[in-house]
């Protein structure tokens, strides 16, 4: 592979890109997400996985539904990187983690995430396929 494509390709895994409400129906805001491909949002999932205790296993040795979930959730907190237009009233909510943390609890907000990750990986997949092509 050429090096330039090998640099376009991580690009398009590892670059935040702003997703708006067409995308994920909340009309008034932008979600800065990343691919669940993305380097970020993998050491996320692997750190949740080395932290899985005996108590997130079943009688197999696999993962239980719940842990799953849990992972899920902080895969998607590891891709997104910022939003605008949440407010207050009229006061902007600014983004930090522990806000994510907690607007993730919603199944609006964790909805509208899931469908912007999906989204910026989707196209990241079509670009890197596309390299490969050419």
């Amino acid at each position: 592979m050429d090096v330039s494509k090998l640099q376009q390709a991580s690009i398009a895994l590892d670059e935040a890109v702003w997703v708006n409400g067409d995308v994920h129906g909340l009309s008034t805001v932008k979600l800065l997400v990343m691919s669940r491909g993305s380097k970020e949002a993998q050491r996320s999932v692997n750190r949740a996985l080395r932290g899985l205790g005996p108590e997130h296993r079943d009688e197999d040795g696999g993962i239980t539904d719940d842990a799953l979930d849990a992972v899920d959730d902080l895969t998607l907190l590891g891709a997104l990187k910022g939003w605008e237009g949440f407010k207050d009233g009229k006061k902007d909510v600014p983004y930090t983690p522990e806000a994510a943390e907690e607007f993730i609890k919603s199944s609006i907000f964790w909805g509208a995430l899931r469908a912007s990750v999906a989204h910026v990986t989707q196209q990241a997949e079509s670009t890197i396929e596309a390299l490969e092509k050419n």
